[in-house]
């Protein structure tokens, strides 16, 4: 019978440590510990005493494992910041609203001073058209010898008169002139319409002009960071000296379009400033953000309002009954004037006193060019009211077009299209922060990120002025 073969307790202890070693030397060399001799001495199975089983009560073994010598939590990911992404947002406290730059604009506007002057010559027509005509005096003095004695005597002869104008004529020139009041007041109406357009325009366009400024200072900011990463990365040994000069590139892009947008924003507040009269100044704030929440207006009733109660044609209805008013005049303009006097005179052999009339024979002038022009002249500015509603309805529809367009692509952009632009620039710079990636491709995701700005920024301004020339287009 052949003698069992058993393995005692400290056998198997020397075992496990050498498995326990081979483990620890995956994380300090495992080719170094596989290339030392062994120093154990070898173990002959035959000559080791049995094994029983109490030699295993109190005392349970464990198997070692790899696990046992690594460690259970990783490394904490370095704390990356995200770069600043701006969307457009501008204004804040203190600063003019469009009502605040309107008021000033409705009292110093220097074009408001144009139309007190019209209202002053229209008042100074009617004064005229109201005027009589002046009298007319005659006066003659002089010496008469006699042809029988020879002797000489003072003559003289004064004489008086004052034109009459019919009633009817004198009429047709008061309502000509009275006929200009309304015009001057048509033409006061339909500049303070467009002031409160041009007004409205020049704000969001300043805006606008602030809004890129302020992108283009981010855009900056985060090259200037990326230039910073890149040149560690080249110091590193990292990346290549030509990722650091299109990095340079790019600062010196952003630095570049950030001194024009700065002028465009500060030629914009001039034309601002030169609609209020100067009362801003050069260094104003304003105070209102973009709209993003722009309604669906009623194309039909817009159109509608415009060709009912439009200041433009308002002033045009006013012009045309001027013309109509100067037709009339023309018409009875050649309408004789009656001249009705007195004279007194002193001749050589007596005096003498009479009373003059005179009247005008209109025998070859009857007025018919002066009629004719006025004429002309009303048919032009029917003419005018019939391209003015053309027009109008054409404007009216064009800027509720534009107006549907800008909503449409400020919904786009907020309902997505921001995000991806945004997300892919963040993920982006924490890869190539960490080391992954080439330059080329956050130069890709930056622009990527600076076309959509520019196009998020462009659809709130072009919404904010298409709602001001609609607005402007329906007369409100």
């Amino acid at each position: 019978m052949k003698a069992r073969k058993t393995v005692p307790v400290m056998a198997l202890a020397t075992m496990f440590s050498a498995i326990g070693a081979i483990a620890a030397a995956q994380t300090t060399g495992v080719t170094e510990l596989l290339a030392e001799p062994a120093t154990t001495a070898t173990i002959d199975l035959l000559t080791l005493p049995p094994v029983s089983e109490s030699d295993f009560e109190g005392a349970p073994l464990k198997s070692p494992s790899l696990a046992d010598d690594f460690p259970t939590t990783l490394p904490a990911v370095p704390d990356i910041k995200r770069p600043v992404i701006y969307w457009g947002e501008v204004g804040g406290d203190g600063g003019y609203s469009i009502d605040s730059v309107m008021n000033l604009a409705w009292k110093a506007n220097p074009n408001w001073s144009t139309f007190a002057a019209n209202h002053a010559a229209a008042h100074a027509a009617l004064v005229e058209a109201c005027a009589f005509p002046n009298p007319e005096l005659d006066m003659e003095f002089g010496s008469e010898d006699s042809d029988e004695t020879g002797e000489s005597r003072s003559i003289w002869s004064l004489g008086f008169s004052q034109p009459i104008e019919l009633p009817g004529k004198r009429a047709a020139r008061q309502a000509e002139a009275l006929a200009g009041f309304p015009v001057v007041a048509g033409e006061q109406f339909e500049y303070a319409n467009a002031l409160r357009a041009d007004v409205r325009e020049a704000y969001w366009t300043t805006q606008y002009h602030a809004a890129l400024e302020q992108m283009y200072s981010t855009q900056v900011s985060l090259t200037q960071s990326q230039y910073d990463l890149v040149l560690q990365r080249v110091e590193l040994g990292d990346a290549g000296k030509i990722e650091l000069t299109n990095a340079r590139v790019e600062l010196l892009k952003a630095q570049r379009e950030h001194e024009v947008a700065r002028r465009r924003k500060l030629g914009a507040m001039a034309a601002l400033d030169a609609l209020t009269g100067g009362h801003l100044g050069r260094t104003f704030r304003l105070r209102l953000n973009f709209p993003h929440d722009y309604g669906r207006p009623s194309l039909d009733t817009a159109i509608r309002a415009a060709l009912s109660a439009h200041p433009q044609l308002a002033r045009l209805a006013a012009e045309l009954e001027q013309k109509y008013a100067s037709i009339q005049r023309q018409n009875r303009e050649w309408w004789p004037d009656l001249s009705i006097g007195a004279r007194k005179s002193k001749e050589f052999d007596g005096d003498s006193a009479a009373v003059t009339a005179a009247i005008e024979i209109p025998l070859w002038n009857r007025n018919e060019g002066g009629i004719a022009k006025a004429e002309a002249e009303a048919q032009k500015v029917y003419s005018q009211i019939a391209i003015a509603y053309n027009d109008l309805r054409r404007d009216v529809e064009v800027a509720y077009q534009n107006l549907m367009i800008a909503r449409a692509q400020i919904e786009s952009y907020d309902e997505g299209l921001r995000e991806a632009a945004e997300e892919a620039v963040n993920l982006t710079w924490e890869q190539f922060n960490l080391g992954g990636g080439g330059y080329i491709d956050i130069l890709i995701a930056r622009r990527q990120l600076i076309e959509t700005q520019q196009g998020y920024i462009q659809a709130l301004y072009d919404a904010a002025t298409a709602k001001a020339r609609f607005d402007r287009a329906v007369g409100r």
